[in-house]
């Protein structure tokens, strides 16, 4: 690792306050802990204001607001990162950043009660329940955090790959580092041609990423870094993974705006920048639009889908659903549900054939709903199960995939993220686009991915509804 991890770790070997990420498993308690405070403390601070003399506050009233303002708080501690990691240095400064965050969570809830004054109990009720929840959260968090602590669950996880000189040689310095566990994966002369050829090499990849990751390790550090497009099928299979991955290596600078500088025991490692779109932030807001517009289409389409599966019963009979195998995230398998537009025996002898239009097997009542983009409704039903997004890269079926991924460069990586109902190349190409646009719709979802941000989802929708009402979503 040319001396870059090891001398720091052990000039460092004294104990030191270090920032944490959390395992899943604590993870999980965190979340589940809060939620159970955030109800505790509210009903503290309903007790308090009746026994000072405040109006009395009816029950069911205050179990309202207390669930609003409890998503919000919830949503706020997600944005900040308080499931992933501590950015406290001891226990007792979980107090602090318990009531630094919250303070993020007022504004929104002042908000939300301005909007919806029938769920809003009393904003004294909001103002007194911020202090009893810094406590409350606070006594937890430091209490659940000192017991993992103790039972050693906390300690700093470091895997290390490259040449078996290296990465032994890297190991018995990181040794000295008190409480740093290390875990070492040999690749004999990383990197080099070897490592960046075929299916061979992505399967490798995805092995070495695996078992880090079931090790538990906080990062993969790689001895070496290898030429850019290697680099970028480990990048990509990295965030396949949800692995974090460095460099410690001075090869590559942070100038290029691909790699950050971080730190690991005082000394520099290059960490490369994950796409906007495959970051856990983007899932927290990707999910939250998700579940809410799901919800809200099938309040507001359920009349017209159940219209639809009528026609399309009367015209054809059943079923009145078409399911088919789509590629989703990470290369996972799922039957995406349609309305069927075409003839029940459309590919009885053909097989897989990539639809075009004006194509001769869709039906009439097809026609329409392909037309008006009606037969994707069924889809919310995908997006409620976690299987796709509002907003994504189209999905695409296992055995086009598969011919797509030898003939176009970097296709796998539209699958870092969940498929969408809609998407930037849905709403600026062609529904039923030729096999030679391939690699220009692939811009477009790399794009998406690498570009990402709530408003670019926003206004994807915006331009999908304008092009509904025009007809041309479809063409």
């Amino acid at each position: 690792m040319q001396g870059v991890v090891g001398r720091a770790l052990v000039k460092n070997a004294a104990p030191l306050q270090r920032l944490i990420r959390y395992p899943a498993r604590l993870a999980a308690h965190l979340l589940a802990g809060d939620v159970v405070m955030l109800v505790v403390s509210s009903f503290i601070a309903v007790a308090i204001l009746e026994r000072v003399g405040h109006r009395a506050i009816e029950p069911v009233a205050a179990l309202e607001s207390t669930v609003a303002s409890g998503s919000i708080w919830l949503a706020v501690f997600a944005f900040a990162g308080f499931y992933r990691r501590s950015f406290a240095v001891s226990w007792h400064d979980e107090y602090y950043w318990v009531a630094a965050v919250s303070t993020l969570a007022i504004a929104p809830q002042l908000i939300l009660y301005t909007l919806l004054p029938q769920i809003s109990t009393s904003r004294l009720l909001l103002l007194a329940t911020i202090p009893i929840n810094v406590l409350v959260i606070g006594t937890f968090r430091a209490a659940l955090r000192r017991q993992y602590d103790r039972k050693g669950q906390l300690r700093p996880r470091v895997a290390f790959l490259g040449d078996p000189h290296e990465v032994q040689a890297a190991e018995n310095r990181v040794g000295f580092a008190r409480g740093v566990e290390t875990l070492l994966i040999p690749a004999p002369g990383w990197p080099d041609d070897a490592y960046g050829r075929g299916e061979v090499t992505k399967a490798r990849y995805d092995r070495w990423l695996w078992s880090a990751r079931q090790w538990g390790a906080d990062r993969l550090v790689f001895m070496r870094v290898p030429e850019r497009k290697v680099l970028k099928l480990l990048i990509a299979a990295a965030a396949r993974q949800r692995v974090q991955i460095a460099f410690a290596s001075r090869e590559i600078l942070s100038g290029s705006g691909e790699f950050e500088i971080e730190h690991l025991g005082g000394e520099p490692v290059l960490v490369p920048v994950l796409p906007p779109g495959c970051h856990p932030s983007a899932d927290v807001y990707k999910g939250i639009i998700d579940l809410s517009l799901a919800l809200l289409g099938l309040a507001i389409f359920w009349p017209v889908m159940l219209v639809a599966a009528i026609a399309i019963y009367l015209e054809s009979g059943g079923p009145v659903l078409f399911s088919q195998e789509r590629v989703g995230q990470d290369g996972s398998v799922f039957n995406m549900l349609k309305f069927r537009s075409m003839r029940q025996d459309a590919e009885r002898t053909t097989g897989a054939v990539w639809a075009k239009p004006k194509d001769s097997r869709v039906t009439n009542v097809g026609k329409f709903l392909r037309r008006t983009s009606l037969d994707e409704l069924p889809q919310i039903f995908n997006v409620l199960r976690g299987q796709m997004s509002i907003v994504g890269p189209r999905p695409e079926r296992p055995v086009f995939v598969e011919r797509f991924r030898d003939a176009v460069d970097r296709y796998d990586e539209r699958h870092l993220v969940r498929p969408g109902i809609t998407g930037l190349s849905h709403v600026y190409m062609n529904r039923d686009v030729d096999l030679t646009a391939i690699g220009q719709r692939l811009e477009y979802d790399l794009f998406y991915i690498e570009h990402w941000s709530p408003m670019m989802d926003l206004s994807i929708l915006f331009k999908t509804g304008c092009e509904f009402l025009l007809h041309r979503i479809a063409a």
